[in-house]
């Protein structure tokens, strides 16, 4: 980040050279003005890599007249011109001690006509400034330079370039970390690949590797925050390498996982992944985990009507069990109202014809009343249609509104299961009946 911090135009004579005398005022009387491209206070990171940093000062040259010759010389300040500054700017820094940088090239510049910048190298010497810094972990250092001794004129307010080295470790990390949310719908491809990014803030000149770990922790506590439960996906389900390599010139490299969707049953799964150490003693590892969450919708099942029972329905047309597919939220089924039926027994089974291990139900309220909606549903599922086990108990999220659509959660089965039975467990108005006017089952 870079900091400019703006000097008042009149400063100490003898401190800052006295070459501008407000020169800027009167810029059509001068052919030149030079200043720092980057003046103020900018902030420069140092990668603890064992390697120095190079650094390149830009000095312009602007003015009513680009062919005409200038000079300026660029020099360091001494502790008094800092002081000057702190004093000004209520800042505390210290200069730099020499043996930290090198500069390099001439500090004497010569503009020829034409010429509009100029560039001075400085090498910061890494180790040597952390060294430093770690000593005197409290105090702030800069490389403090001005611009003075102008054969024209100099911009007061772009004079001075404080240079402020930061030193860090040098991290590889995920440039995406966090959930990822995959939905998929079994739409006939079984594998897919999914890409993440790995990578670090500066030029990379060296080859080393960071290994990468399954993060189980990492899901336990997403799932506990989010009221979640994605499954940790089994190992033969994906493929993923434990290793990256990085080369020089390489600042990012991809990691794939490929999922295999014919090993799955429809349900919510997840892998969480952290990278977990790199080889290159001078590099750490951000260990913020990626979770790629997946969600396995279960294709919709094409039911008719032969395929669907109730065991109390009412008589006449609203119990006509047609009315569930027809796709008209104006037309209903009604289990049984009659004072004989008041028992708390209603259920709606379904016959797959084909077994399934997991599956979802969702219906849509009657448009005219949301009596019936019911309150509670007891999910029982069966291999023969004779012995029935209970798989859910719903009572959470179900619609009291009137035309309102329900999704029920992926429900999942230990064997494979043809029959489907929803009992109900009450509807809003403490009747034993339901009343649904669209229904629709997805299961694989």
């Amino acid at each position: 980040m870079k900091k400019q911090i703006i000097l008042m135009s009149l400063l100490l004579g003898l401190t800052f050279g006295a070459c501008e005398d407000n020169k800027e005022q009167y810029l059509d009387q001068y052919s030149t003005i030079t200043y720092f491209r980057n003046s103020g206070v900018d902030e420069l990171t140092l990668y603890k890599t064992g390697v120095d940093t190079d650094y390149s000062i830009i000095i312009n040259k602007a003015g009513s007249n680009l062919n005409t010759a200038t000079s300026v010389n660029m020099l360091v300040m001494n502790e008094i011109e800092l002081n000057y500054y702190n004093n000004r700017n209520s800042t505390n820094y210290e200069i730099l001690p020499t043996d930290c940088y090198q500069i390099n090239g001439e500090t004497a510049l010569n503009f020829e006509p034409g010429e509009t910048s100029k560039k001075v190298g400085v090498v910061f010497k890494t180790n040597t400034i952390d060294e430093l810094m770690t000593a005197h972990l409290n105090q702030e250092y800069v490389l403090p330079l001005q611009l003075v001794e102008s054969a024209d004129s100099i911009n007061s307010q772009k004079k001075m370039l404080l240079i402020q080295p930061k030193v860090l470790i040098p991290t590889i990390s995920f440039r995406k970390k966090g959930m990822e949310e995959i939905v998929y719908g079994g739409d006939g491809t079984d594998v897919f690949t999914y890409s993440y990014i790995v990578g670090m803030s500066l030029k990379n000149q060296w080859t080393f590797d960071c290994t990468i770990d399954i993060d189980e922790e990492a899901l336990e506590a997403y799932n506990e925050k989010n009221g979640t439960d994605y499954e940790l996906l089994s190992k033969d389900v994906y493929e993923m390498p434990t290793t990256l390599t990085f080369v020089p010139g390489a600042n990012d490299i991809q990691l794939n996982v490929k999922i295999d969707y014919s090993k799955l049953i429809c349900g919510t799964y997840a892998l969480p992944f952290k990278l977990l150490s790199v080889s290159n003693a001078n590099f750490v590892v951000d260990e913020t985990p990626c979770i790629l969450g997946i969600i396995y919708k279960a294709p919709r099942v094409d039911l008719t009507v032969d395929m669907l029972y109730c065991n109390r329905p009412q008589s006449g047309s609203e119990g006509n069990l047609a009315n569930l597919l027809d796709d008209n939220v104006k037309t209903y089924f009604h289990s049984s109202y009659n004072a004989v039926d008041r028992i708390f027994d209603h259920y709606l089974q379904i016959d797959l014809k084909e077994p399934v291990r997991a599956f979802q139900y969702s219906y849509t309220t009657r448009d005219s009343s949301g009596n019936g909606n019911p309150i509670g549903t007891v999910v029982k599922v069966s291999e023969d249609g004779v012995n029935f086990i209970e798989v859910a108990h719903i009572t959470q999220g179900l619609p009291t509104d009137k035309a309102a659509e329900y999704l029920s959660p992926i429900l999942k089965s230990d064997t494979p299961v043809r029959y489907i039975r929803l009992e109900n467990d009450g509807a809003l108005n403490g009747r034993p009946y339901f009343v649904f006017s669209e229904f629709s089952f997805y299961g694989k």
